[in-house]
C-alpha cells in the first residue's frame, strides 16, 4: 500500500500555535489506549490549588484506633482521594486551556475576516499570556518528571546512563579550532 493511500486512515488537526502565523498538524492514528498506573504520584502543584488544606482535612479520617490495619485504610481511602483530586485538577486545567485556545481561535478566524479593534487585540493578548501561564507550569512539571527519570535512571550504571553520558560528551567535543587563517585539528 503506497503512502498516498493510507492519508486516509489518520485523522489531521490544526493545532494553533502562539505568537506564529504558523500551524502544526496533529496526525491521530486512533491508536491511543492510554494504560492507568497503579501508583500514585503526588503533585507539589495540589498543594497551591485553591480549597486543599481544608479538602484534606474533611478526607483524613477521625476516631480510628491504633490498629496497624486502620492506618493501612486510612492510607488507602487517602490515596484514593488523592487520585480522584488529582483526575479532578487535571480536568480543570485541560478545560481552562481548551476554552483559551477556543477563544483564541475565533479571534483568529475573525482577523480573516475583518481587522479586529485594539480592545480585540488587548483580549487576544491576554488570553495568550493565560495560556502561556499553562504551558510554563507543564514544562516545570515535565521537567520535574525528567528529573525523577535521571534520579531512578540515570544514577545507576545502566544503559541509559551511558547514552546520556555519551551524547553529552559528543555535544561538547571540540573537533578544531580556527586561529586567525589556520585551522588547528590535532590533539596536544
Amino acid at each position: 500500500m503506497a503512502a498516498k493511500d493510507l492519508i486516509h486512515f489518520f485523522l489531521y488537526k490544526k493545532i494553533t500555535r502562539i505568537g506564529s502565523d504558523h500551524s502544526a498538524l496533529l496526525v491521530d492514528s486512533g491508536n491511543n489506549k492510554g494504560v492507568r498506573s497503579s501508583i500514585l504520584r503526588f503533585e507539589p502543584s495540589w498543594v497551591s490549588h485553591a480549597g486543599f488544606k481544608s479538602w484534606l482535612i474533611s478526607k483524613w479520617p477521625k476516631g480510628h484506633e491504633e490498629y496497624i490495619l486502620d492506618h493501612y485504610e486510612i492510607a488507602r481511602k487517602l490515596r484514593r482521594s488523592l487520585r480522584g483530586l488529582g483526575a479532578n485538577i487535571g480536568r480543570e486545567v485541560r478545560q481552562k486551556k481548551q476554552a483559551l485556545l477556543l477563544n483564541i481561535n475565533r479571534l483568529d478566524k475573525e482577523s480573516t475576516l475583518r481587522e479586529l479593534t485594539a480592545a480585540e487585540w488587548d483580549v487576544r493578548h491576554k488570553l495568550e499570556a493565560e495560556l502561556m501561564e499553562f504551558y510554563q507550569q507543564e514544562e516545570i512539571f515535565w521537567r520535574k518528571r525528567g528529573g525523577e527519570t535521571w534520579l531512578l535512571k540515570g544514577d545507576t550504571n545502566t544503559g541509559y546512563f551511558h547514552r546520556l553520558a555519551n551524547s553529552r560528551k559528543r555535544k561538547c567535543l571540540i573537533k578544531s579550532l580556527e586561529a586567525g587563517d589556520d585551522i588547528i585539528t590535532e590533539t596536544e
